[in-house]
């Protein structure tokens, strides 16, 4: 067992952050840790790290002093293409404020698209299923839920309302503007508030219930409140967080206690319940734990543990936080011709790759991401392990680009992730916000896997462009003079 390296790498990233933070601080250049691309990235791979070194769990690959290196050597490279990008000049004459390009109605045009499209992904589960809607709140239909929805993606069986689906991330989206304040900056009248604060809420309580009854799985919510929570922090006026707190008053202190106790006994209940009944009481945790995620627990573990089945299931949970470093290990000693791929794009952008490789004539050669994913764990699978693995997001993109282009694609990644959260650091600038509100989901997720692979992630991010780009188009009409203004300035001596 070799998971004191886990301390090896943590040491490297914290010498990493803290040189990081010095040199912000030398050149007054004051940039929050939640905006900070270096600290998003590199803090989460710390924190893993610290995990993975506890004396928690035998794991069936360890982490060398190779692994280390080229860890620290992916993560020096994201911090060099953030160097990149050069610092933002103050100018008085730059107006950056979208509360001049959205309005009421805009706002209302998101929030409905993200509700059309979540009612979409509502009644196509329910249709293409054969399990009852009553039936998915009980431990045995939460199982059922879990296998068809695996088993209907890789058939890709349709459902009436498919094309509407893709709409359903316009609820992300939607969510993460009204924490960022947008609303608060529009001169909207008392209904129009209340109208945009009950689309939001539906919206979340639509992700929750498609993410928990109709996919049968987690990661989507998580992604909704960790943008929605990031979102009411990176507003600069807390626009949110302070309504909250006038509002409750005295009473803050009280429902802040209940708040936190919910918030911890919501992340126990999908951490040992949830995962129970999505696994099934045939499957013991801890065989789970080495078939799925090749670990078993330290001797001095397995006796606390044993004869506990909520700690085995707490246990099998707290696993997703360190196999991904084991499973990058396990990929990265593949020998030469083990290894899928490259695949140039079709696993991390497949929406883009499906388009390019249609238009070279390359339809034979084209792969979707469910034909990868049963690729890449073919030998795991021939092995007698399970499938589902989380990898972290350099395994993932070293599937498109091999491991030797993964630090070029990380220096690539630090540039734009830095060009956007500086662009997320202004004002007004909200759709910018949301656009780095989703790439610090990706980056602070990157220990477990690429973001990128989730359809819903990949639509955001779309939806996000095709935003920026209205507001620019309209921001050059409206920029743009008029023939009669034109005509009296020239007639004007």
């Amino acid at each position: 067992m070799n998971n004191a390296m886990g301390f090896v790498l943590a040491a490297f990233l914290l010498c990493l952050l803290i040189f990081r933070r010095v040199t912000l601080t030398l050149t007054r250049n004051k940039i929050p840790w939640h905006q900070d691309p270096v600290m998003l990235l590199s803090g989460a791979w710390f924190i893993q790290s610290i995990a993975y070194a506890m004396p928690i769990f035998q794991n069936r690959e360890d982490l060398e002093a190779r692994h280390v290196l080229y860890i620290l050597l992916c993560h020096v490279a994201f911090y060099v293409g953030v160097l990149l990008v050069p610092r933002a000049k103050p100018s008085s004459n730059q107006v950056d404020d979208d509360s001049s390009v959205l309005n009421f109605y805009m706002l209302i045009g998101i929030g409905m698209a993200g509700l059309i499209g979540n009612f979409a992904i509502t009644f196509d589960g329910l249709h293409t299923s054969s399990v009852g809607l009553l039936e998915r709140f009980t431990s045995e239909g939460l199982q059922m839920t879990r296998r068809e929805r695996f088993s209907i993606t890789s058939i890709e069986k349709l459902g009436p309302l498919l094309s509407l689906e893709f709409m359903g991330a316009a609820a992300t989206v939607f969510v993460c503007m009204m924490t960022a304040g947008v609303a608060q900056r529009l001169p909207l009248k008392r209904w129009q508030m209340r109208t945009l604060v009950a689309i939001a809420v539906a919206s979340m309580l639509f992700v929750a219930f498609n993410t928990l009854i109709i996919y049968g799985g987690r990661l989507q919510l998580v992604m909704l409140l960790m943008g929605a929570t990031l979102g009411a922090f990176i507003d600069p006026k807390r626009t949110l967080l302070r309504t909250i707190d006038r509002s409750l008053g005295r009473a803050k202190g009280g429902v802040y206690t209940l708040l936190l106790a919910g918030m911890i006994g919501s992340v126990w209940f999908f951490a040992t319940a949830f995962v129970k009944g999505r696994i099934g009481e045939e499957t013991p945790p801890l065989v789970s734990l080495y078939q799925y995620h090749r670990a078993a627990p330290t001797p001095m573990v397995a006796d606390l543990v044993a004869g506990r089945e909520t700690l085995q299931y707490a246990l099998l949970s707290f696993s997703y936080v360190t196999v991904p470093l084991t499973t990058l290990v396990y990929y990265y000693d593949m020998p030469n011709g083990q290894f899928p791929g490259p695949y140039w794009g079709q696993y991390n952008f497949s929406q883009i790759g499906t388009f390019v490789m249609r238009r070279l004539g390359k339809v034979r050669e084209q792969m979707t991401v469910v034909d990868i994913r049963d690729e890449a764990t073919r030998y795991l699978r021939v092995m007698g392990y399970g499938d589902n693995v989380w990898p972290t997001l350099l395994r993932d993109l070293a599937l498109d680009v091999s491991w030797t282009g993964v630090p070029f694609v990380m220096l690539a990644l630090g540039w734009g992730a830095e060009m956007i959260m500086r662009g997320a650091r202004r004002e007004g600038n909200f759709i910018v916000k949301v656009l780095g509100l989703l790439i610090s989901m990706l980056l602070v997720l990157s220990i477990a896997h690429s973001m990128l692979v989730l359809d819903a992630f990949l639509k955001a991010l779309w939806f996000c462009f095709a935003l920026l780009i209205y507001r620019r188009v309209l921001r050059s009409i409206r920029g743009r003079p008029s023939q009669a203004n034109e005509e009296e300035r020239a007639a004007t001596p």
